[in-house]
């Protein structure tokens, strides 16, 4: 199941449409400046995922003097979704946003729709990432897992995108009163005596490989590495991700992700445009 287009009207920061394109890669590089509207696509797209999983969104979306807003995200189903839910290639959900934030009930009725309620009580239908710092607290337990020589297959799919990088989780250091991964690059190190960039690098990589969401959303995370070195990583993490639909934002005009599709927004006297 893939995004295609999100409608949004009834906002803060007004109404438009965002257009993925007929046939989106598993990863979407969403490219642009400041200001141009790619964290507020990020932010509208992960509330309206979580109302679809039974979250929240927040009432402060909507602008009060238009009432209720909504967003309308249509999806395109492979094919064998398509012949799991008896034939179906699309779908819609629209969400509500206002005193009391809502999925339209009667997509309850769409049998497409049942593979995102699936994912209820069994895993996350959407996860979202704006600082490395949440990629290490999520990812740093798979690297740990790797280095003690478990974590099974996740865990190996990892130690192989590490290695396209030049790195490898060598056995454990103790930094203080804890165990954690020692990397070998030129020499075994721990990973708190690694460079920022490479840090950033593998804490994302291990994220990715350990996340069981089925979208994922990185929000400008490729901020710390260099224009290379952040193609080798949002490639590898395009590589291990095994959900829906990877959704990467950069200020980077050059951030090169095999296999991807791409948006980009611009920033204009009028506001943002895709």
């Amino acid at each position: 199941m893939r995004l295609t287009t999100m409608d949004f009207v009834g906002f803060r920061f007004g109404d438009g449409t965002t257009k993925l394109g007929d046939s989106p890669g598993k990863t979407v590089v969403i490219e642009g400046p400041n200001g141009s509207g790619k964290t507020r696509f990020c932010e509208l797209l992960f509330r309206c995922l979580q109302l679809a999983n039974g979250g929240a969104g927040p009432a402060s979306f909507a602008d009060p003097e238009l009432g209720r807003a909504k967003a309308t995200l249509d999806f395109e189903l492979e094919e064998r979704e398509a012949i799991e839910v008896g034939g179906a290639r699309s779908c819609s959900l629209e969400c509500f946003f206002g005193q009391r934030p809502m999925v339209d009930a009667r997509l309850d009725r769409d049998p497409a729709v049942a593979l995102m309620g699936s994912w209820q009580g069994r895993g996350q239908l959407v996860g979202r990432i704006d600082t490395v710092v949440g990629a290490a607290s999520l990812g740093r337990p798979l690297l740990l897992d790797l280095a003690l020589g478990e974590g099974g297959d996740k865990a190996q799919a990892l130690a192989a995108a590490l290695a396209d990088l030049g790195l490898a989780v060598d056995g454990v250091a103790r930094a203080g009163e804890l165990l954690v991964p020692a990397i070998r690059a030129d020499q075994r190190r721990p990973l708190s005596e690694l460079s920022s960039g490479e840090r950033a690098a593998i804490d994302l990589l291990a994220y990715v490989a350990a996340s069981e969401s089925r979208f994922v959303i990185l929000d400008c995370v490729d901020d710390q590495l260099d224009d290379e070195l952040a193609a080798k990583v949002m490639t590898s993490a395009s590589a291990l991700f095994a959900g829906w639909q990877l959704f990467v934002t950069t200020r980077k005009r050059q951030l090169h992700v095999g296999g991807a599709s791409r948006v980009t927004f611009t920033k204009s006297a009028g506001g943002s445009h895709v």
